[in-house]
């Protein structure tokens, strides 16, 4: 089953324009292996809650769009939902810290592009 790039957004909680990289997309539609990251959009209520609470604890200015979780260690990979590089954001991970300063977080943006993350992640079929 193919899934439209509309059912990627949460709940409409988005309130920028946001573009997935095609990569990402295609990714998800050949149901690509990436353990032990899943793609959180499978799980509409877990993404949901992942978009509002790590959201909450950025600081003004900075969103981030969750697209993965890591069940080993408890990561959230979130493209930069603010990238000026529309259709190719960075990629943060968020491992449950409770706060971000502003100096600090564009730092965290370490991961260039989905691309790359899915070239460590991606597994042999």
């Amino acid at each position: 089953m193919t899934t439209n790039r509309s059912e990627y957004y949460f709940s409409g909680m988005l309130s920028v324009e946001f573009q997935y990289p095609e990569s990402f997309i295609k990714a998800v539609n050949d149901g690509v292996d990436v353990y032990p990251w899943w793609f959180i959009y499978k799980n509409q209520e877990f993404a949901d809650l992942c978009y509002s609470t790590i959201n909450k604890k950025m600081p003004k200015g900075v969103l981030v769009v969750p697209f993965a979780k890591n069940d080993d260690s408890d990561g959230i990979a979130c493209f930069d939902g603010r990238s000026v590089n529309i259709g190719n954001p960075k990629i943060f991970t968020y491992k449950g810290e409770s706060s971000f300063d502003q100096g600090n977080i564009r730092s965290r943006f370490r991961v260039e592009s989905f691309d790359y993350w899915l070239s460590v992640f991606r597994r042999s079929t």
